[in-house]
């Protein structure tokens, strides 16, 4: 029997993610820009160790727990959703509120915990990535707070959260598990699509994502089979599985010792 030690690739950025690095990466997701085709440009390139080196001048500090959970909820609180969903006589928005309200209740208290909306008002990260009494009450006011307004920037909305995944995973290492869900009704605007930065993220990153869709359809672009948990989210009851799903159990990234026969 020989034991053989494998080491996490991700540890090859341990100092560079942690102190940053004069080199510019490989790829970063802080640059880079879509083109008429939906194709991602600029320098988005296939990566070897995730997450890339923090851009210099935003180095970040060790997190305390580098194997911890986290958990980043993306929402659509465009002018649709204040229509009626397809399974119920209320309006998309309100269903949404009440499941995501009860979706933070069940997140393990130690997992970090992060929210993104997007409306009228623009992309805007309304609840860092963190754990706690007020990162829950803040998340939960939060979402009392939509008002289904606005377009539909659904390529903007999941690189941002993608870039603020990977900065987590900066101060954890690489270490954790990330699962992004995006709760949405439509598809995107026009320039919008979000294909690519879907594609690279599930290439590049360990990065989960689950979309939970109000009856968009087969057809969407966030919902890729074998690649994408898609949920239909029809009414209250598939919604909250839906956000079930999200906290489905998956491997936390470690050196693990493994037995050779």
């Amino acid at each position: 029997m020989k034991k053989i030690i494998l080491l996490p690739i991700f540890a090859l950025a341990v100092s560079l993610a942690v102190w940053g690095c004069d080199s510019p990466p490989t790829q970063s997701t802080n640059s880079g820009s879509v083109d008429s085709n939906g194709k991602l440009s600029g320098q988005f390139q296939d990566v070897t160790a995730w997450p890339t080196p923090a851009p210099k001048g935003k180095e970040v500090q060790l997190a305390e727990n580098v194997l911890v959970e986290n958990y980043y909820i993306v929402v659509d609180d465009s002018g649709s959703m204040g229509q009626k969903a397809c399974g119920s006589n209320q309006e998309k928005v309100v269903v949404g509120k009440q499941a995501l309200m009860e979706f933070a209740k069940t997140v393990p208290a130690g997992a970090n915990l992060g929210l993104l909306i997007f409306s009228r008002d623009g992309i805007r990260e309304v609840v860092p990535l963190g754990s706690g009494p007020k990162n829950r009450e803040d998340f939960v006011r939060a979402i009392g707070n939509l008002k289904a307004d606005g377009g539909t920037p659904l390529y903007s909305a999941i690189k941002l959260a993608y870039e603020k995944i990977e900065e987590q995973a900066r101060r954890q290492l690489g270490y954790g598990v990330y699962r992004m869900a995006v709760v949405t009704d439509g598809e995107a605007n026009m320039g919008e699509d979000p294909t690519s930065i879907v594609n690279y993220m599930l290439k590049n990153s360990p990065v989960t994502l689950t979309t939970i869709g109000f009856c968009i359809g087969e057809k969407h672009s966030l919902n890729q089979p074998g690649r994408v948990t898609y949920q239909e989210a029809r009414d209250l009851d598939s919604l909250r599985q839906g956000l079930k799903e999200v906290l489905a159990e998956s491997p936390v990234f470690d050196a693990t010792v493994f037995e050779k026969q």
